[in-house]
């Protein structure tokens, strides 16, 4: 969305206009700046990181780059924290921030228990804004996993996923539903990844054990399924992504 600022001779008013549009730029995530291309067909794009071991809990703070979409019914570029079985897309939770189609880029978070349960909620959390927010994926060790906005929990399995998917993996990714949707960030302003608000987090962090509290990250695998499009830099506790 392009804003224009009125130009405004007077001296007060240049003001009180250029802090309306400070305002309401406040209120809306940042725009992919990459030009949308031609939609390729439905397919789902990754580009970040995961961490290559099974762990209790995965958080990192996100900023609020948003992709633009090619325009079809399964454009999406979404980027999220999540823990899941290693290798499958059909077994994890999530929370982290969604552009769908023909919707508002909004907060949200998901779970998928393909089997024995056969369970998929999708909950939205909210119009996104401007700022950069955290998400948390915690496993309770009591049978659930807790997703998390900030310290507002969104949803939680009413399963046990260690129990049904045998490993928790932490991912760190955005996600496009066609090669054609822009990944969040641009080569200009990224969509970045980094540690988690709140005191004695360094980095994009995962929980090792009961007793372990958050830990940063010390090692993260990246992935990218279209390099020809879209690019990363990946740490070893941040990263950043974006469409080239």
């Amino acid at each position: 969305m392009r804003i224009s600022i009125p130009r405004i001779m007077l001296g007060s008013r240049i003001i009180a206009a250029l802090a309306a549009a400070t305002l309401l730029l406040g209120l809306l995530p940042t725009q992919n700046t990459h030009a949308t291309t031609a939609c390729q067909g439905s397919s789902h794009q990754f580009d970040g990181s995961y961490y290559p071991a099974s762990e209790y809990g995965a958080g990192a703070s996100i900023s609020a780059a948003v992709g633009g979409l090619c325009g079809q019914t399964w454009s999406q570029a979404s980027d999220w924290v999540m823990l899941g079985r290693s290798g499958s897309n059909t077994y994890y939770a999530q929370s982290g921030i969604g552009h769908f189609y023909s919707k508002s880029p909004e907060y949200f978070a998901e779970y998928d228990d393909n089997y024995p349960n056969n369970a998929y909620v999708f909950q939205a959390a909210g119009n996104a804004d401007a700022n950069t927010h955290t998400f948390l994926e915690v496993y309770n060790f009591s049978g659930s996993i807790t997703m998390f906005k900030d310290s507002t929990a969104i949803l939680t399995t009413p399963f046990d996923p260690l129990i049904d998917w045998g490993t928790m993996v932490p991912s760190f990714l955005g996600e496009t539903g066609d090669a054609g949707d822009d990944m969040p960030g641009s080569s200009f302003i990224p969509a970045t990844f980094s540690a988690p608000s709140g005191s004695g987090f360094t980095g994009m962090s995962i929980i090792t054990s009961r007793t372990s509290g958050w830990v940063a990250t010390n090692a993260l695998t990246p992935v990218n399924t279209y390099p020809t499009r879209y690019a990363n830099s990946v740490g070893t506790s941040s990263q950043s992504i974006w469409t080239k």
